[in-house]
């Protein structure tokens, strides 16, 4: 039986704690849209209210503001706003495909997915005056960057031997390495904020079971893999907080993601966002702004189920 659901939305108004915020893609009002959840009223709130696909969000280094990408212009482009949703302006302006942007530490650049050559390649574009850069030159698909914590290389995911594994590049030399040498796909690089460690998801073989789980290796050489996550389903889209303690993920419930996090130090899984939408590409947010924004309180009940495992 396949089952309907809608949202019914309550307004509020709440002080929001910087040090307590994720931010995520949900479907949950009917399409793509950006959210802030606070992580101690585990109260979610729309961002971004646009009729078209909003996804893969992404802190700027002090949080006051959020990039993302969105179709609202006919064509995927990387729009900007400021954390509670206000004043969201287009950066980037082109017919091809430009998405998953990520903020350099210092604030002045974003890594991005870009189509506009034929294939995806990683871009850097300087926010002072929106100009480009071609960081990798591949003719197969270079996607997801994320940034070192001090800004000197960027991690991505490629699909240059027929299989998608992890790369790392120097922003300033061009050398890149890869990590990741198995069988099956290795995507959505994280980047520790101690700058030792990489958090990613790998397809593993479990009997006539494949899924993505979790795991952290080394950023140097990619050696000293641990497997983090050991569930039955999808686990992908992995962020640290600040403190190293935490990673908070996308995890497959019921047949749809889940927003979940996991102590790095006991393994305890919780789940963060558990509605009857689809939520993923979570992030911590970064800085410490405090302010007031309006808050919608989600009372969810049944709507049809997209089909298993979207991505980005």
């Amino acid at each position: 039986m396949v089952l309907f659901y809608f949202s019914l939305f309550l307004t509020q108004q709440i002080s929001v704690d910087s040090l307590q915020q994720l931010c995520y893609a949900s479907d949950v009002s009917g399409n793509w849209e950006i959210y802030r959840l606070d992580l101690d009223t585990l109260v979610s709130i729309n961002l971004t209210q646009n009729s078209d696909l909003d996804a893969y969000p992404s802190w700027s280094p002090d949080g006051q503001q959020i990039t993302f990408f969105s179709s609202r212009d006919g064509n995927n482009e990387i729009y900007i706003m400021q954390a509670d949703g206000s004043h969201s302006r287009r950066l980037t302006n082109h017919p091809a495909v430009d998405k998953a942007s990520s903020w350099s530490p210092d604030g002045s650049f974003l890594a991005f997915t870009s189509d506009r050559r034929g294939n995806f390649d990683i871009y850097l574009l300087r926010l002072s005056d929106l100009s480009l850069q071609l960081l990798t030159n591949h003719p197969a698909d270079d996607e997801v960057p994320a940034w070192s914590s001090d800004g000197s290389q960027i991690a991505f995911q490629s699909y240059r031997q027929q299989n998608w594994d992890i790369y790392v590049i120097e922003v300033e030399t061009g050398r890149e390495r890869r990590l990741t040498h198995q069988r099956l796909p290795d995507m959505y690089p994280a980047w520790s904020p101690d700058n030792r460690r990489i958090a990613y998801a790998s397809m593993r073989q479990d009997g006539l079971n494949f899924d993505f789980e979790l795991f952290l290796m080394g950023a140097e050489t990619g050696q000293h893999k641990i497997q983090l996550t050991h569930n039955d389903t999808d686990d992908a889209c992995p962020d640290w907080s600040d403190d190293l303690r935490q990673i908070v993920f996308q995890h497959e419930k019921n047949g749809r993601w889940i927003v979940s996090s996991i102590n790095l130090e006991t393994e305890h899984q919780r789940s963060l966002v558990e509605s009857v939408g689809w939520s993923i590409q979570p992030r911590w947010q970064k800085g410490q702004p405090q302010y007031v924004v309006p808050v919608e309180r989600h009372y969810q009940l049944p709507q049809m189920w997209g089909q298993l495992k979207k991505g980005e």
